[in-house]
């Protein structure tokens, strides 16, 4: 048993940094409210991104604890660890919402906080909803492909399988030396432990390509030019960590107000940010009577952006 497949990771990788690429060239403010997730206030530990990359980053573990359970003749015992990590990975909402928002810049619709919010299904409960599945999601990103230079959605179909997902989940599986056996809805079926290892290990490739992508283009904004000249006399500030990894962002506005986000290891941090019904960001810039046709960066009017950091 292996934990990743190298050609699938090349694959992702080249597809995911074309990606990432197009969206920077066709909308960069709208890939930097997908960089760093834009959201709702919060405070520390309330974003499952970051068990996301823990996850991901225990992998060699699982596989020292793999490698010990083959050693005591327990291959059951590893499959199943293999298993669990694999659900983790395909469940996770927001690697897969970075997807979509990724898509979106690239054909121009621009960021959503929450891309799969209409596939929500209502409840009794008013303040509650029933999530799409994870087939759901993959449907919407082929949707938001039609437009889209760069696919996707072929990879993720190269290793979600729901039938695997629900059947461990819930319990309703077997697993022998040579079969992993679904029971529960649907037909049975049965998939060879080898054809299983690739399912798992493509998942695994994957979400590290998407991950350390998205790592090394935040750690490459973080330490680069921090303030930039945009349109309608407004000043973007990137915004980094101690480490030097982009996390937020500020935008000045010639009135002197400031729109600002930061998502840190303390919580999340927003100031004259909002959110339209359809859950645009919208950046509030105070009284527009004030705005005048000049860039302004700290209360200070800029007339040569080369020499701001």
């Amino acid at each position: 048993m292996r934990f990743e497949n190298s050609d699938f990771f090349d694959t992702s990788l080249n597809r995911l940094n074309d990606l990432f690429q197009s969206a920077w060239e066709k909308n960069p403010i709208n890939l930097i409210y997908a960089l760093v997730r834009v959201g709702g206030m919060s405070d520390a530990n309330w974003d499952p991104m970051e068990e996301s990359l823990e996850s991901l980053e225990s992998l060699n573990d699982y596989e020292n604890l793999e490698k010990e359970a083959f050693l005591q003749g327990n291959l059951k015992r590893a499959y199943r660890m293999q298993l669990l990590h694999y659900c983790h990975m395909i469940e996770a909402s927001a690697p897969i919402e970075l997807i979509a928002n990724l898509i979106r810049c690239n054909t121009g619709i621009g960021f959503h906080t929450k891309p799969f919010l209409h596939l929500h299904r209502p409840t009794k409960d008013s303040l509650s909803t029933v999530p799409p599945s994870v087939k759901q999601k993959v449907k919407e990103i082929v949707k938001l492909e039609e437009k889209s230079s760069i696919k996707i959605s072929d990879l993720l179909n190269q290793f979600i399988d729901e039938q695997i997902r629900n059947s461990f989940y819930h319990s309703d599986y077997c697993l022998t030396d040579s079969y992993y056996r679904s029971t529960g809805s649907g037909p049975s079926k049965q998939i060879r432990l080898e054809d299983l290892n690739k399912i798992t290990n493509n998942a695994f490739s994957f979400y590290s390509a998407l991950l350390g992508t998205w790592n090394g283009i935040r750690e490459q904004l973080g330490r680069g030019k921090r303030v930039h000249q945009m349109s309608n006399y407004e000043c973007l500030e990137l915004l980094s960590d101690k480490d030097g990894i982009l996390n937020g962002f500020a935008v000045h506005f010639s009135n002197g107000s400031v729109s600002t986000f930061r998502r840190a290891k303390s919580g999340i941090t927003a100031q004259n940010i909002d959110f339209d019904k359809n859950g645009k960001l919208i950046l509030v810039c105070g009284l527009t009577d004030n705005l005048k046709t000049q860039w302004v960066w700290n209360k200070q009017v800029v007339t040569n952006f080369s020499k701001l950091p």
